[in-house]
């Protein structure tokens, strides 16, 4: 008959709950917290991943944590967080994946509603590489000014709220310069651009 009471002793010292107390960023390890007076070993980052297909995202100190912790805990993992009572969910939706940084920037995509949603925190600043292009289908709509440092073209409407400048002019002198030599050069004086 097997021992249930030693076995279950085994799985509680196998896995573990506890909270993270240092992080240490190189390499990536952890001291986790399980009670007042006891403390793990430096423990390893449980990846999802850990080859060419790889993330980085540590945990924090505070952080409420799952841990493996075989062969007395020497070779221990840090398997994955957990929510508590200081770190509760963000959301209760099951068609929202969210991810919620540190310095309040947010990304939230809805599968319900088919909504990316993308907040960045005042001054954050976007950073696209992608030198084979970008293409993007649908309506495009910018509220602040847009800058380029080669040409512009459209296959459709380009419109804008504010006046449109290159490097030898705007919109708006050029018309008052169109304008000026079709009424003093033409008779009758050809039509005013608008």
């Amino acid at each position: 008959m097997p021992d249930l009471a030693g076995l279950n002793q085994l799985l509680q010292k196998l896995l573990q709950t506890g909270t993270v107390d240092e992080v240490q960023l190189n390499p990536l390890r952890y001291r986790v917290k399980f009670s007042e007076d006891r403390t793990s070993y430096w423990l390893r980052h449980g990846y999802a991943r850990m080859a060419d297909s790889a993330s980085w995202d540590p945990y924090q100190k505070g952080e409420q944590v799952l841990c493996a912790l075989p062969g007395g805990g020497r070779q221990g993992v840090v398997i994955c967080a957990i929510d508590s009572d200081q770190h509760q969910q963000r959301s209760s939706s099951d068609d929202v994946y969210r991810r919620d940084m540190p310095d309040g920037a947010v990304f939230e995509y809805n599968s319900k509603t088919s909504q990316l949603t993308v907040t960045l925190p005042s001054g954050a600043k976007t950073t696209v590489v992608s030198n084979g292009g970008i293409n993007l289908t649908g309506d495009v709509s910018v509220t602040g000014n847009i800058s380029a440092t080669e040409s512009i073209s459209a296959t459709k409407n380009l419109s804008a709220g504010q006046n449109v400048s290159d490097q030898t002019g705007t919109m708006d002198s050029m018309r008052g310069t169109y304008n000026s030599h079709a009424q003093s050069h033409h008779s009758p004086p050809a039509p005013e651009m608008n």
